[in-house]
C-alpha cells in the first residue's frame, strides 16, 4: 500500500526501517514490525505508520525514503541484523534531527553480542520480539533525540576540505586511491582504520560536520569483517548526507550496493578504473566545495579554549556511570581481562580501576 500525500499531512508519520527478508524466506523480526505497522494504523488516530516497502515499486526509491524519513516525526529501526540500509537510514534520521526508537530482537542469534561490540553500544536500544512490545515501546514513548545531540551539537575547531574513511584492506586499489588523496593540496581529515581503530562516533560527526566531501572506502563483500565495516560506514553515509555533505563510497565491482546506497556508490573492476572513476567527481566536488554557498550549512568555528567550560570527568567515577561509555577506550589489555574468570585489577589513584568493571 503506497502512503497517499494528503494521509501524511493529516497525520505524524512513524518510519520503520527494516531488513527485508531473503527472498522465499521467512524472517521473525520483519514480520513482527509489518504486523506492528499494521495493527498501528489500524487503531491510531494521531500517528500513520510507514516503511522502505511503501516505496519499494519506485523507480526513485532511495529519494523517496529518504524524503519520507526527512518528513517523519519518529524513526523506529530494526538493529538486528546490522542491515547497511537499516543502518544508513539510521544516521539519515539522526542527522535530520528525528526521534529515535532503536529496537533488537535478542532472541536471534548473536544480535545482542553483536550490538554490544559495535559503534552502537552506548545507545540504548529496546528489546522486541513481536508487534506489541513494538507497540508498548512507541506508546511508552521510548524514543528520544539524545542521539542526534550528543553527535551534532558540537563545536568544531578545524575546518577540511575532504574527510576519507580508508578501507581496512591494504588492497592495490586502496593503496592507489589513498595515494591520490595525499596528493591533493587540500585540508583533509584521514581516518586510518588499520592505524586506530578507537575512534568515537563523536570523532566521526565532528569530521562529517567540519568538511563539505565525505569519502568512503568500502571493502569487497567476501572479505573477513566486510558485512559489519559496510554497515557502520554506510551509517556515517547516512549522517552526512542528511547534512547535505557531498558523499562518494567506492567499492568493488562485485559489491552490490544496498538500494539506499546506489546512487552514492561507484565501484571499480581494478585500481586505475577506481582511479578514472572516482577522481574526476572528488576534483569537482573539492572545486565545488571552495565556494561557499549560503546554501550550505556552515560548522561553527570556536577557536578559543574556554577552560571553565572544559569538562575532564568527575572525581569519582561512580559519579559518571552512565557517560562511561561514550568515551572509555578499550585497550587491548581491558579486552583480554574480560576473557578471564577472575581478575585482579591493580594501579595508582586515577589510573582507571573503578572504571573499568563499571564499564564491564
Amino acid at each position: 500500500m503506497i502512503v497517499k500525500h494528503t494521509d501524511r499531512q493529516r497525520k505524524e508519520t512513524i518510519f520503520f526501517a527494516y531488513q527485508a527478508p531473503p527472498k522465499g524466506e521467512n524472517d521473525v523480526c520483519a514480520d513482527a514490525l509489518r504486523s506492528a505497522i499494521q495493527s498501528f494504523n489500524s487503531h491510531q488516530k494521531k500517528f500513520t505508520a510507514i516503511s522502505w516497502e511503501n516505496f519499494k515499486t519506485s523507480a526513485q526509491i532511495s529519494q523517496e525514503v529518504q524524503s519520507a524519513i526527512s518528513g517523519c516525526s519518529i524513526f523506529a529501526c530494526d538493529a538486528t541484523h546490522f542491515n547497511p540500509n537499516v543502518l544508513f537510514e539510521l544516521g539519515y534520521a539522526i542527522g535530520k534531527g528525528k526521534e529515535i526508537l532503536i529496537l533488537l530482537n535478542e532472541t536471534v542469534d548473536g544480535a545482542a553480542a553483536r550490538y554490544h561490540d559495535s559503534f552502537l553500544k552506548g545507545y540504548r536500544y529496546h528489546p522486541f520480539t513481536n508487534r506489541n512490545e513494538i507497540s508498548a515501546a512507541l506508546q511508552n514513548k521510548h524514543y528520544s533525540n539524545n542521539i542526534g545531540r550528543q553527535l551534532l551539537d558540537q563545536k568544531v575547531s578545524t575546518i577540511s576540505d575532504l574527510f576519507y574513511i580508508k578501507s581496512s584492506v591494504s588492497t592495490e586499489a586502496s593503496i592507489e586511491l589513498t595515494a591520490y588523496i595525499d596528493k591533493l593540496s587540500v585540508l583533509k581529515i584521514v581516518d586510518d582504520i588499520a592505524e586506530s581503530k578507537f575512534k568515537t562516533n563523536d570523532w566521526y560527526a565532528r569530521s562529517i560536520l567540519a568538511t563539505q566531501v565525505v569519502l568512503i572506502d568500502f571493502i569487497g563483500s567476501n572479505m573477513a569483517g566486510a558485512s559489519y565495516e559496510n554497515a557502520w560506514k554506510a551509517f556515517y553515509a547516512g549522517l552526512a548526507l542528511s547534512l547535505d555533505r557531498k558523499v562518494l563510497i567506492t567499492a568493488p565491482a562485485k559489491f552490490r550496493p544496498p538500494l539506499d546506497l546506489h546512487e552514492i556508490v561507484i565501484t571499480y573492476r581494478d585500481p586505475s578504473n577506481l582511479i578514472d572513476s572516482a577522481t574526476p567527481l572528488i576534483n569537482e566536488w573539492l572545486n565545488d566545495s571552495k565556494q561557499p554557498s549560503s546554501e550550505t550549512a556552515q560548522p561553527v568555528i570556536d577557536r578559543k579554549l574556554d577552560l571553565l567550560k572544559l569538562a575532564i570527568g568527575e572525581g569519582i567515577a561512580e559519579q559518571e556511570r552512565d557517560r562511561l561509555q561514550y568515551y572509555f577506550v578499550e585497550t587491548p589489555e581491558y579486552r583480554a581481562a574480560l576473557e578471564k574468570s577472575h581478575v585482579l585489577i591493580v594501579g595508582s589513584k586515577g589510573t582507571g580501576k573503578t572504571e573499568s568493571p563499571l564499564i564491564y
